[in-house]
Protein backbone atom coordinates (compact mmCIF):
# COMPACT_ATOMS: atom_id res chain seq x y z
CA UNK A 1 0.00 0.00 0.00
CA UNK A 2 1.11 3.51 -1.25
CA UNK A 3 1.97 5.84 1.63
CA UNK A 4 2.11 9.74 2.10
CA UNK A 5 5.78 9.68 1.85
CA UNK A 6 6.33 7.67 -0.91
CA UNK A 7 4.19 9.46 -2.75
CA UNK A 8 5.77 12.68 -1.67
CA UNK A 9 9.54 11.18 -2.59
CA UNK A 10 8.36 10.19 -5.95
CA UNK A 11 6.64 13.52 -6.44
CA UNK A 12 9.86 15.43 -5.83
CA UNK A 13 11.76 13.04 -8.11
CA UNK A 14 9.46 13.83 -10.96
CA UNK A 15 9.33 17.26 -10.64
CA UNK A 16 13.11 17.28 -10.43
CA UNK A 17 12.90 15.19 -14.01
CA UNK A 18 9.69 16.95 -15.56
CA UNK A 19 12.02 20.54 -14.68
CA UNK A 20 15.30 19.69 -16.13
CA UNK A 21 13.47 18.17 -19.64
CA UNK A 22 11.46 20.83 -19.69
CA UNK A 23 15.07 23.08 -19.94
CA UNK A 24 16.22 21.07 -22.41
CA UNK A 25 13.37 21.26 -24.51
CA UNK A 26 12.73 25.15 -24.30
CA UNK A 27 16.27 25.34 -25.85
CA UNK A 28 15.38 23.67 -29.01
CA UNK A 29 13.36 26.88 -30.75
CA UNK A 30 17.23 28.89 -29.81
CA UNK A 31 18.68 25.86 -31.61
CA UNK A 32 16.59 25.97 -34.68
CA UNK A 33 16.26 29.34 -35.06
CA UNK A 34 20.60 29.66 -35.05
CA UNK A 35 20.27 26.73 -38.15
CA UNK A 36 17.37 28.46 -39.85
CA UNK A 37 19.65 31.59 -40.34
CA UNK A 38 22.82 29.37 -41.78
CA UNK A 39 21.37 28.25 -44.94
CA UNK A 40 25.03 26.95 -45.59
CA UNK A 41 24.22 24.14 -43.02
CA UNK A 42 23.28 20.75 -44.21
CA UNK A 43 20.02 18.68 -43.56
CA UNK A 44 21.15 16.65 -41.23
CA UNK A 45 21.54 19.02 -38.20
CA UNK A 46 17.97 19.69 -38.47
CA UNK A 47 16.93 16.07 -38.69
CA UNK A 48 19.27 15.40 -35.53
CA UNK A 49 17.24 18.40 -34.03
CA UNK A 50 13.50 17.73 -35.04
CA UNK A 51 14.49 14.09 -33.45
CA UNK A 52 15.48 15.47 -30.43
CA UNK A 53 12.76 17.57 -30.25
CA UNK A 54 10.45 14.57 -30.45
CA UNK A 55 12.10 12.57 -28.01
CA UNK A 56 11.81 15.38 -25.74
CA UNK A 57 8.24 15.69 -26.43
CA UNK A 58 7.64 12.24 -25.54
CA UNK A 59 9.61 11.99 -22.41
CA UNK A 60 8.17 15.18 -20.74
CA UNK A 61 4.35 13.86 -21.71
CA UNK A 62 4.98 10.69 -20.22
CA UNK A 63 6.68 12.29 -16.90
CA UNK A 64 3.15 14.55 -16.75
CA UNK A 65 1.29 11.21 -17.27
CA UNK A 66 3.38 9.86 -14.15
CA UNK A 67 3.04 13.54 -12.24
CA UNK A 68 -0.70 13.10 -12.51
CA UNK A 69 -1.12 9.40 -11.63
CA UNK A 70 0.67 10.33 -8.14
CA UNK A 71 -1.63 13.58 -7.67
CA UNK A 72 -4.46 11.39 -7.59
CA UNK A 73 -2.95 8.97 -5.28
CA UNK A 74 -2.09 11.82 -3.52
CA UNK A 75 -5.46 13.14 -3.62
CA UNK A 76 -6.92 10.16 -3.22
CA UNK A 77 -4.81 8.91 0.34
CA UNK A 78 -5.71 12.57 2.01
CA UNK A 79 -9.76 12.29 1.15
CA UNK A 80 -9.13 8.80 2.83
CA UNK A 81 -7.65 9.74 5.74
CA UNK A 82 -10.06 12.93 6.14
CA UNK A 83 -12.86 10.46 6.05
CA UNK A 84 -11.42 8.10 8.25
CA UNK A 85 -10.45 10.71 11.46
CA UNK A 86 -14.01 11.65 10.54
CA UNK A 87 -13.42 15.25 12.64
CA UNK A 88 -11.93 13.72 15.91
CA UNK A 89 -8.60 13.75 14.87
CA UNK A 90 -8.87 17.11 13.18
CA UNK A 91 -9.88 18.13 16.27
CA UNK A 92 -6.28 17.61 17.34
CA UNK A 93 -3.55 20.12 16.81
CA UNK A 94 -1.06 18.11 15.79
CA UNK A 95 -3.34 15.85 13.16
CA UNK A 96 -4.79 19.42 11.78
CA UNK A 97 -1.84 20.62 11.40
CA UNK A 98 -0.49 17.50 9.55
CA UNK A 99 -3.87 17.25 7.29
CA UNK A 100 -3.14 20.88 6.64
CA UNK A 101 0.22 20.50 5.52
CA UNK A 102 -0.89 17.70 2.84
CA UNK A 103 -3.24 19.74 1.26
CA UNK A 104 -1.12 22.46 0.83
CA UNK A 105 1.70 20.15 -0.88
CA UNK A 106 -1.31 18.49 -3.49
CA UNK A 107 -1.92 21.69 -4.20
CA UNK A 108 1.03 23.04 -4.83
CA UNK A 109 1.47 20.44 -7.04
CA UNK A 110 -1.32 20.65 -8.98
CA UNK A 111 -0.78 24.17 -9.40
CA UNK A 112 2.94 22.95 -10.60
CA UNK A 113 1.88 20.76 -12.66
CA UNK A 114 -1.11 23.41 -14.65
CA UNK A 115 2.24 26.10 -14.82
CA UNK A 116 4.66 23.81 -15.72
CA UNK A 117 1.84 22.08 -19.04
CA UNK A 118 1.34 25.99 -20.11
CA UNK A 119 4.56 26.36 -20.30
CA UNK A 120 5.24 22.83 -22.23
CA UNK A 121 2.39 23.67 -24.42
CA UNK A 122 4.06 27.57 -25.24
CA UNK A 123 7.43 26.02 -25.94
CA UNK A 124 6.30 23.08 -27.83
CA UNK A 125 4.29 25.81 -30.42
CA UNK A 126 7.70 27.74 -30.82
CA UNK A 127 9.29 24.32 -31.53
CA UNK A 128 6.99 23.52 -34.25
CA UNK A 129 6.87 27.17 -35.67
CA UNK A 130 11.53 27.09 -35.86
CA UNK A 131 11.32 23.76 -37.40
CA UNK A 132 9.18 24.39 -40.29
CA UNK A 133 11.39 27.76 -40.51
CA UNK A 134 14.34 26.02 -40.34
CA UNK A 135 12.90 23.32 -42.99
CA UNK A 136 11.86 25.83 -45.33
CA UNK A 137 15.31 27.84 -45.59
CA UNK A 138 17.07 24.17 -45.46
CA UNK A 139 14.90 23.10 -48.27
CA UNK A 140 15.89 25.80 -50.55
CA UNK A 141 19.32 25.82 -49.59
CA UNK A 142 19.54 22.14 -51.05
CA UNK A 143 17.38 23.58 -53.98
CA UNK A 144 19.83 25.84 -54.90
CA UNK A 145 22.86 23.46 -54.40
CA UNK A 146 20.81 21.02 -56.48
CA UNK A 147 18.34 22.56 -58.90
CA UNK A 148 18.20 19.68 -61.41
CA UNK A 149 16.20 17.91 -57.78
CA UNK A 150 13.86 20.58 -57.44
CA UNK A 151 11.80 19.59 -60.66
CA UNK A 152 8.77 18.04 -58.60
CA UNK A 153 8.92 20.42 -55.95
CA UNK A 154 8.74 23.81 -58.62
CA UNK A 155 5.67 21.88 -60.46
CA UNK A 156 3.84 21.62 -57.59
CA UNK A 157 4.50 25.48 -56.65
CA UNK A 158 3.96 26.72 -60.38
CA UNK A 159 0.24 24.73 -59.63
CA UNK A 160 -0.34 26.32 -56.15
CA UNK A 161 0.44 29.62 -57.82
CA UNK A 162 -2.34 29.09 -60.83
CA UNK A 163 -4.71 27.65 -58.23
CA UNK A 164 -4.12 30.73 -56.13
CA UNK A 165 -4.62 33.01 -58.74
CA UNK A 166 -7.54 31.49 -60.33
CA UNK A 167 -9.22 31.70 -56.49
CA UNK A 168 -8.30 35.62 -56.05
CA UNK A 169 -10.36 35.99 -59.36
CA UNK A 170 -13.34 34.01 -58.05
CA UNK A 171 -12.90 36.24 -55.33
CA UNK A 172 -13.26 38.89 -57.62
CA UNK A 173 -16.41 38.07 -59.30
CA UNK A 174 -18.05 37.01 -55.82
CA UNK A 175 -17.28 40.55 -54.76
CA UNK A 176 -18.57 41.93 -57.76
CA UNK A 177 -21.91 40.24 -57.29
CA UNK A 178 -22.26 41.07 -54.32
CA UNK A 179 -21.58 44.88 -54.87
CA UNK A 180 -24.32 44.44 -57.59
CA UNK A 181 -26.48 42.49 -55.33
CA UNK A 182 -26.26 45.02 -52.65
CA UNK A 183 -27.18 47.82 -55.16
CA UNK A 184 -30.16 46.08 -56.29
CA UNK A 185 -31.26 45.59 -52.94
CA UNK A 186 -31.10 49.48 -52.15
CA UNK A 187 -33.10 50.68 -55.29
CA UNK A 188 -35.80 48.36 -54.16
CA UNK A 189 -35.82 49.74 -50.73
CA UNK A 190 -36.02 53.01 -52.47
CA UNK A 191 -38.88 51.90 -55.08
CA UNK A 192 -40.63 50.61 -51.76
CA UNK A 193 -40.08 53.73 -49.90
CA UNK A 194 -41.90 56.15 -52.64
CA UNK A 195 -44.93 53.64 -53.00
CA UNK A 196 -45.22 53.85 -49.36
CA UNK A 197 -44.84 57.53 -49.34
CA UNK A 198 -47.41 58.19 -52.38
CA UNK A 199 -49.98 55.63 -50.28
CA UNK A 200 -49.78 57.46 -47.36
CA UNK A 201 -49.86 61.10 -48.91
CA UNK A 202 -53.36 59.62 -50.24
CA UNK A 203 -54.44 58.90 -47.62
CA UNK A 204 -52.86 61.33 -45.74
CA UNK A 205 -55.63 63.98 -48.14
CA UNK A 206 -57.96 61.76 -49.63
CA UNK A 207 -59.24 65.60 -50.83
CA UNK A 208 -56.73 65.36 -53.28
CA UNK A 209 -57.52 61.94 -54.14
CA UNK A 210 -60.91 62.88 -55.58
CA UNK A 211 -59.86 65.82 -56.96
CA UNK A 212 -57.38 64.09 -58.95
CA UNK A 213 -60.01 61.12 -59.84
CA UNK A 214 -62.44 64.17 -61.36
CA UNK A 215 -59.77 65.61 -63.48
CA UNK A 216 -59.04 61.88 -64.66
CA UNK A 217 -62.68 61.95 -65.67
CA UNK A 218 -63.01 64.94 -67.31
CA UNK A 219 -60.29 64.27 -69.47
CA UNK A 220 -61.44 61.08 -70.49
CA UNK A 221 -65.24 62.57 -71.28
CA UNK A 222 -63.42 65.20 -73.42
CA UNK A 223 -61.54 62.93 -74.78
CA UNK A 224 -64.48 61.24 -76.21
CA UNK A 225 -66.81 64.16 -77.11
CA UNK A 226 -63.51 65.83 -79.39
CA UNK A 227 -63.37 61.98 -80.95
CA UNK A 228 -67.27 62.12 -81.86
CA UNK A 229 -66.94 65.32 -83.45
CA UNK A 230 -63.71 64.78 -85.54
CA UNK A 231 -65.82 61.25 -86.72
CA UNK A 232 -68.71 63.84 -87.36
CA UNK A 233 -66.26 66.25 -89.50
CA UNK A 234 -64.79 63.79 -91.26
CA UNK A 235 -68.29 61.49 -92.12
CA UNK A 236 -69.89 64.73 -93.46
CA UNK A 237 -66.53 65.93 -95.96
CA UNK A 238 -66.88 62.32 -97.09
CA UNK A 239 -70.80 63.09 -97.70
CA UNK A 240 -70.18 66.09 -99.55
CA UNK A 241 -67.63 65.43 -101.12
CA UNK A 242 -69.25 62.08 -102.52
CA UNK A 243 -72.84 64.33 -103.37
CA UNK A 244 -70.79 67.12 -105.23
CA UNK A 245 -72.25 67.88 -108.17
Amino acid sequence: KLSWKSLRKRSMTLEAQLQGKLDQYAKIPSSLSKLSKDTDQNYNPLAKLTTQANTLENEVESVFKELQSVERDMASLLGANESAAGGRALARTGTGFGGQVRAHTLERLSSLLATSHQEFTRTKHSVNSSGARAELLCNKAQDRANPSDNTALNKLLNERKAIDRSLATADTAINMAMSSHESLNEQGQTLRSTSQKNSSLATLFPAVDILIGKIQRHRQRDTIILSFVIAFCMLFTLWYWWNKP
